[in-house]
């Protein structure tokens, strides 16, 4: 599994709903690692969210990271949704792509409707639950509007989720798929539908810059970043659990994480170690973002 799908993945073992909850059911936890949104989406959904990103932001800045072992610098937004709105919807995506956060939906909640839209907006998507299409609807119709005024209104409205979706980096067919599938049916998409429409993984760009940020962090270009994450995929699960230190004892993951790193920083697995015990050593006792600081030093440099 790639390691930012992994990280959302990670957070959603995590997760309990608690916090303070607003009437379009946005549900913002204080020191947790999601935004849950749930329910109808209706007009100023999009408002409460912003508002509700803005306050988690907050939070993790003031309250949060102090205590970490590791620096969050990332959250995410869970849906259990059957849609509504698609303007708003739309909207929405807009803003969780532009704030940079994953999206996931758990079992077993859903995502249908307009709710995909804001499942296609996230840079990392996690999609266990039940995602289903059909054809955006208005809420609202004119009855006095001709069959040809009505297929205007609705070319526009294709014309707009294809576009939000060129923005998203979603596949484009998703908006002609949609459209084949009458407002009162569901069609629950696979998931190999899922990975073809790209609603499943990582966004392609954010991956591009979180390897050039990863790759920049321990002084490697991002083709040697790459190169090295992707020996540690392949090595170190065929290395048994065994310590370089006499008399510790070490588990699956421990081993994994020792392994990868002995890799990214090109020394052996015995200096990773005691590497690691210096870092327990040194700081833990600090507060972020300092903590952060010290483990990267320590790591990259033995000091």
């Amino acid at each position: 599994m790639n390691r930012f799908l992994s990280k959302y993945l990670f957070a959603y073992i995590l997760l309990f709903v608690s916090g303070f909850s607003y009437s379009a059911d946005i549900t913002m936890p204080t020191c947790e690692d999601a935004i849950w949104i749930s329910g109808s989406i209706v007009k100023g959904d999009a408002l409460r969210l912003k508002e509700a990103i803005r306050r988690h932001q907050e939070i993790y800045k003031t309250r949060c990271n102090s205590s970490q072992f590791v620096l969050k610098d990332q959250y995410s937004i869970s849906l259990n949704s059957k849609g509504g709105d698609v303007d708003e919807a739309i909207e929405m995506g807009r803003l969780i792509k532009e704030s940079e956060l994953g999206v996931f939906v758990s079992i077993p909640s859903t995502c249908y409707s307009s709710c995909v839209f804001l499942l296609a907006s996230g840079v990392a998507r996690v999609a266990f639950g039940s995602i289903g299409i059909h054809r955006p609807y208005f809420g609202d119709m004119d009855e006095k509007l001709t069959m040809i005024q009505i297929r205007q209104k609705r070319e526009i409205m294709t014309t707009k989720i294809k576009r939000f979706l060129e923005e998203m980096d979603v596949n484009v067919s998703l908006a002609e798929d949609m459209i084949a599938i009458p407002p009162n049916e569901i069609k629950i998409l696979s998931s190999d539908e899922l990975k073809r429409y790209r609603l499943e993984g990582d966004d392609a760009n954010y991956e591009e810059k979180q390897i050039a940020k990863e790759a920049k962090r321990w002084g490697l270009t991002s083709r040697e970043y790459r190169i090295r994450d992707d020996k540690s995929n392949s090595v170190c699960k065929t290395i048994p659990i065994t310590s370089t230190i006499p008399g510790e004892t070490v588990s699956r993951k421990m081993i994994d994480s020792t392994c990868m790193w002995s890799i990214l920083l090109n020394i052996s697995r015995e200096e990773v170690e005691n590497r690691f015990k210096k870092l327990r050593d040194v700081c833990l006792q600090l507060v972020q973002p300092s903590k952060q600081l010290c483990m990267d030093r320590i790591l990259r440099e033995g000091r």
